[in-house]
């Protein structure tokens, strides 16, 4: 398995009209304020060559493991109410398994439950057809689970034979009880960039999700072609297949380079609503060459989901790529940067692990800042505020 997830050094971020500059390791160390907050996480150790990943939770600066027991939890999403742990993981009870499993950890109990069991087939040739969770989400009520099934097939020689289809699926949250596949995606005879399903936020208060997925579109030059904006999904399909997409909240461009005449593609990824569901917040990628030939850049963006207008809050220099996206509450954010994946002069849509940064920002732009005791990291999940009660003078 390649170990890598999926920055020049330099940022700029957009508060109004005037752009601000700001080296990131400045940023990261010197010139950011400290606020105080609870953080779920997944992070590296050992070696940034052949690391190990781990989940985390950081609380009043001091940062310690979340001890799921599994090896190699990666894609950790955190319930609203702050129960619920969803990661990742090979099964320890098959070690030796191609597959991995999605898992269900709860914080308070500390008892660990398989959700979903991903079987490792042969094929004819010798090869193997296998799969992986990767990004997962649960409700507001914390009952269904919307999660990515990614499918890949080795051939004879162990060769990769496909670059994968993903399945979009939704679970029950108690048994993994399937209550319908979403979607089957369009895999690499499409999707190149990979930007199908990365990432996935439910609606509060609601029994719908948002995820990226292929839309029908015009480019600039007024040709048809497909690219990936947020879509949202409900249970408004038939029986046995009830969820199907319900409505487009963003809309992708394709802009036709003037001198070479390509397609240059801005897709949409890592949907996150406000606590309160009132704004939208997606990362928007852009990848200025469709053979991948050069780094993507990233631009951090929050709408009103009541208008669909909004503004780019962040925009990041090319070579920098995100690696998740959540709310901290309804006037700040929290995201994972990193350097982006190269390999033989490709620029893959993932990043080197252990590059990543987590940073906050206020939802309407401004300076970068920092969870206290958190600098490296990936996947960032906000922890919900403790109950406050509140008692008069006289009691």
């Amino acid at each position: 398995m390649q170990k890598h997830l999926s920055p020049n050094r330099q940022c700029t971020t957009r508060n109004g009209t005037r752009p601000a500059r700001y080296l990131l390791a400045f940023c990261l160390l010197l010139a950011c304020p400290q606020l105080s907050a609870e953080l779920i996480f997944g992070a590296t150790i050992g070696n940034p060559s052949d690391p190990d990943f781990r989940v985390f939770r950081a609380t009043g600066g001091n940062v310690t493991q979340v001890p799921l027991n599994l090896d190699q939890p990666l894609f950790p999403s955190l319930s609203p109410a702050g129960n619920l742990l969803i990661v990742s993981s090979p099964d320890p009870a098959q070690p030796f398994e191609a597959s991995q499993d999605l898992f269900a950890f709860d914080l308070n109990t500390g008892l660990r439950r398989k959700l979903w069991n991903n079987v490792t087939q042969s094929l004819p040739d010798g090869g193997f057809l296998f799969a992986t969770p990767m990004w997962s989400a649960t409700s507001s009520n914390g009952q269904r689970v919307a999660f990515v099934n990614q499918t890949s097939a080795t051939s004879g020689g162990n060769d990769p034979v496909s670059g994968g289809v993903r399945q979009l699926r939704v679970i029950r949250a108690s048994d993994g009880f399937e209550i319908g596949l979403a979607e089957i995606g369009n895999g690499s005879a499409l999707d190149l960039f990979q930007s199908e399903f990365v990432g996935i936020s439910w609606q509060p208060g609601t029994d719908f999700f948002a995820t990226p997925a292929y839309i029908g579109i015009t480019n600039s030059n007024g040709q048809p072609v497909n690219a990936v904006g947020i879509v949202l999904y409900g249970p408004t399909g038939p029986p046995g297949q009830p969820y199907v997409r319900s409505q487009i909240l963003t809309l992708p461009s394709v802009v036709v380079d003037p001198n070479s005449g390509v397609n240059v593609f801005s897709n949409h990824a890592y949907p996150a609503f406000s606590p309160n569901g009132q704004q939208l917040a997606f990362f928007r990628i852009t990848f200025p060459l469709a053979n991948l030939a050069a780094p993507a850049q990233a631009d951090l963006i929050v709408i009103s989901t009541a208008t669909g207008s909004g503004q780019v809050i962040a925009s990041f220099n090319p070579g920098f790529f995100p690696a998740g996206l959540s709310w901290r509450n309804n006037a700040s954010l929290v995201f994972s940067l990193g350097t982006q994946f190269q390999s033989g002069g490709i620029f893959l849509p993932s990043i080197v692990p252990s590059s990543a940064q987590i940073l906050t920002t206020p939802a309407t732009g401004g300076s970068l800042g920092q969870i206290p005791g958190v600098g490296q990291g990936f996947f960032p999940n906000p922890t919900p505020p403790s109950e406050i009660i509140f008692r008069n003078r006289f009691e």
